[in-house]
C-alpha cells in the first residue's frame, strides 16, 4: 500500500548521511596498528564495479579463448606474460601496479587521499585494496580467501 502515491509504506527518501552510512565502513590497518600499538583505521567507502573494471589493464587478445575458471585462467595469464619481451613485460608491470593506486584513490575516504598515504599504508595498502573491492562487492569473500589468481589480472567475473 502506497502512502504518498510515491513511496512503500515506510520508505524515506535517502539523505548523503544515510547513504555515507550504508556505503562506507571502516578497515583497520592491521601492520601499522602492531607499529603503533594500538588500533589504526581507514574509512573506506564502495566503488561501482565498473569504476573497478575500467582501472584494469586490457585484457591480452588471446584470453577470449582461455577457460574462465580462475585457477585455469591465471595459468594462461602468467604463460602469456612471461612470453613478453623483457620491454613489454616492463610495461605491463606498471599498468598492474597501478592498479592499487587506483583503487585506494577511488575507495579511501579518510584520511584524504594521497601519494604519500600510499607510502605511509605500507603493506596495508594491499589489504585495503582487498578489503574496498569486498565491500564493493567485486570480490567475494571466497575469492579472495586464497592467493590472488595473478597478480594484475584476475579471472573474469561474471556480473
Amino acid at each position: 500500500m502506497m502512502s504518498n502515491g510515491h513511496l512503500p509504506d515506510g520508505t524515506v527518501v535517502a539523505t548523503l548521511a544515510m547513504l555515507r552510512e550504508a556505503n562506507t565502513t571502516m578497515v583497520l590497518a592491521k601492520n601499522a596498528s602492531a607499529r603503533v600499538g594500538y588500533p589504526i583505521a581507514v574509512r573506506i567507502r564502495v566503488i561501482r564495479k565498473s569504476r573497478y573494471f575500467a582501472m584494469l589493464p586490457p585484457r591480452p587478445p588471446e584470453s577470449e579463448a582461455w577457460p574462465t575458471e580462475p585457477e585455469e585462467y591465471a595459468k594462461h595469464y602468467d604463460q602469456w606474460r612471461s612470453s613478453l619481451s623483457e620491454v613489454d613485460a616492463a610495461a605491463r608491470r606498471m599498468l598492474e601496479e597501478g592498479i592499487l593506486g587506483k583503487v585506494l584513490e577511488a575507495g579511501i575516504v579518510d584520511p584524504p587521499y594521497s601519494g604519500e598515504l600510499v607510502d605511509l599504508l605500507a603493506d596495508d595498502a594491499d589489504d585495503i585494496a582487498l578489503e574496498i573491492t569486498r565491500f564493493s562487492g567485486i570480490l567475494t569473500a571466497k575469492e579472495t580467501t586464497q592467493e590472488p589468481v595473478s597478480e594484475g589480472h584476475p579471472a573474469p567475473v561474471a556480473n
